[in-house]
């Protein structure tokens, strides 16, 4: 049951549905079948969050994810981690550290959705005092991966941010800030972009044109991160005809683009454990950007891999860059797309 306490802040903080509409954010595209395919996602995460913020136990929260459609339960718990953040970085049993909700949650009901459930811990932070980050950031340190996979959240945030205030860092282009991540903010801007382009995509509704010429609007030294968020928003969140992915591939920076493209392949590979289903846009995303399946867009991924216990921003680049230089030498990457 809901606490008084959990009840206002939902009430104070919580988004409605229709606050995330791409006509409500002031998005250029609105309408029509891929704006409504991709509207769907932030309602989704909206849901999550609305039904995990009010305090509800973790049992009515898997409940609650699992009633949603397949494509869209990882987004979900995206929303319920972020609100987890939030309770958790209000608890004043947590001590210096917080509470443990958000760790609870990504060890529970949503472990097969941990790129998803990371990107949320970011959302949250966006919402947050830098001051208290530290008690909203669940530690999992101690699970596989998890270390290096905390540098999503910083993805999260800048997406956040994009999604809420697109006239400064999409039209504007601003850069946002290099805060300090896990004690190093090396490396925080390229992550930071791969949130960036990820909120592209959703802002001009999928249109290629729109979305290349955005991309090229940033400075030469943004692209490649840019072009990686738009491939994993193009192909987890999905929107675009296989045709349209070959056409973006071969506008953008095919390497940086099928990088993103496998990364969702991992998330979605893993979503699959819990689902039992990997959505057509994203087995539709992996082929046409990256010229490969979802389990072996997910094997490569996952091969790649630094050891357990690797930690931060600068491990997640390096691991990107060792996907990125396997797609770069692939032939079902560089040639194909850019014949077009």
């Amino acid at each position: 049951m809901a606490t008084l306490t959990g009840r206002l802040r939902r009430r104070l903080l919580a988004p409605t549905e229709g606050d995330v509409t791409f006509a409500a954010r002031g998005f250029p595209v609105t309408g029509g079948p891929a704006v409504r395919h991709l509207e769907a996602v932030p309602a989704a995460v909206v849901r999550g969050f609305r039904g995990t913020v009010d305090g509800s136990p973790l049992p009515q929260v898997a409940a609650r994810a699992a009633a949603e459609p397949d494509p869209l339960r990882g987004f979900h718990h995206e929303g319920a981690v972020m609100a987890a953040c939030v309770v958790d970085a209000m608890d004043p049993r947590g001590g210096p550290r917080g509470g443990t909700r958000a760790r609870d949650l990504l060890t529970g009901p949503a472990r097969d959705h941990v790129l998803l459930g990371w990107i949320g811990v970011g959302f949250a932070l966006a919402k947050l005092p830098t001051a208290i980050w530290s008690r909203a950031v669940p530690d999992l340190d101690d699970v596989d991966h998890q270390a290096v996979l905390s540098a999503l959240a910083v993805d999260g945030w800048a997406f956040d941010l994009a999604f809420f205030d697109p006239p400064r860092w999409l039209g504007r282009q601003e850069r946002l800030p290099s805060v300090p991540w896990r004690g190093d903010d090396a490396g925080v801007p390229r992550v930071a972009d791969q949130g960036v382009g990820r909120a592209l995509w959703f802002f001009h509704g999928a249109e290629v044109p729109r979305v290349a010429a955005a991309v090229a609007a940033f400075a030469p030294d943004r692209h490649a991160d840019l072009w990686a968020g738009v491939g994993l928003a193009a192909t987890l969140a999905g929107g675009a005809s296989a045709d349209d992915l070959r056409r973006l591939a071969a506008a953008g920076a095919p390497e940086d683009l099928a990088l993103g493209a496998v990364l969702a392949a991992r998330a979605a590979q893993d979503a699959a454990a819990d689902t039992g289903t990997v959505p057509a846009h994203v087995t539709t995303g992996a082929r046409a950007l990256a010229g490969t399946s979802v389990p072996g867009g997910a094997d490569l991924v996952t091969g790649l891999a630094p050891a357990p216990g690797a930690a931060g921003v600068p491990a997640y680049l390096d691991w990107r860059a060792r996907i990125r230089a396997r797609l770069a030498a692939s032939p079902a990457v560089s040639p194909r797309v850019r014949a077009g």
